[in-house]
């Protein structure tokens, strides 16, 4: 009797010794699946959505940004999947280069890459000036400029129809000074630019982008010229300019 229940405690310390094994190994099975798991989905994680889509046939320029600025050695990782450095972009630890889509996740496994994007268009937009200066408000009130001049220092005003008056068809640019020439048309286009801010009426856009205050007139001061460059002398005779001008 006593060998047969030692038989049986043997025979039960095998079966819980083969189970703990089996345990052992389910547990080491679990661990592997969840790691390979994870190995999988962290490229695509670090993906911008619009370029899992891409043609992985296609070259896209993208911003690889990484976990500290990058050095000639992820240039290089990048280098040889393909890549072309197009630019540095030290200030936000990134880079922007050109590669196959299809080198992508490959890149995405590098550790030290925290996140791809693509080098998505940008364009100017005037959607929301007015509401961010309040000049909705105002316009509720029905305050539009009328009776006010306002001095455009800058690199000239070109003649435009958003620049007149509605009711006449006058340019309301009143007065008109070269500070560097005789010539007070804007040769660089940044003037023209924020005199339509100031006081565009909308009519080349229908209404849709109106300026602060469509019915100022304007005077227009020229102090830069065509490549954008100008003198303090000519800005403070300008400014004195704008002081001594009645608009």
């Amino acid at each position: 009797m006593v060998r047969q229940g030692h038989r049986k405690q043997k025979s039960t310390a095998v079966r819980l010794s083969k189970g703990a094994a089996w345990g052992t190994r389910l547990v080491g099975l679990a661990l592997f699946v969840l790691l390979t798991t994870s190995c999988a989905f962290a490229g695509p994680e670090k993906i911008a959505n619009d370029l899992q889509a891409v043609d992985p046939t296609s070259t896209v320029n993208v911003i690889v940004q990484f976990a500290h600025v990058p050095t000639d050695t992820d240039h290089q990782n990048v280098r040889n999947m393909g890549g072309a450095l197009l630019r540095n972009l030290q200030s936000i630890k990134a880079g922007l280069y050109s590669l196959s889509a299809s080198a992508l996740p490959g890149l995405s496994n590098d550790p030290n890459v925290v996140y791809i994007s693509p080098d998505r268009q940008v364009k100017g937009s005037y959607d929301y000036a007015p509401a961010t200066v309040g000049a909705n408000i105002a316009w509720q009130f029905g305050l539009n400029g009328t009776g006010i001049g306002v001095a455009v220092i800058d690199s000239g005003i070109t003649d435009h129809p958003d620049l007149h008056d509605p009711a006449t068809g006058a340019s309301r640019v009143v007065y008109s000074e070269s500070l560097i020439d005789s010539n007070t048309a804007d040769l660089y286009g940044h003037g023209t630019h924020v005199a339509g801010i100031v006081a565009s009426n909308g009519a080349s856009s229908k209404g849709a982008f109106p300026g602060m205050a469509s019915n100022v007139r304007l005077i227009n001061l020229r102090v830069l010229d065509q490549s954008g460059s100008g003198t303090d002398g000519a800005i403070i005779a300008a400014i004195h300019r704008a002081i001594t001008t009645s608009g």
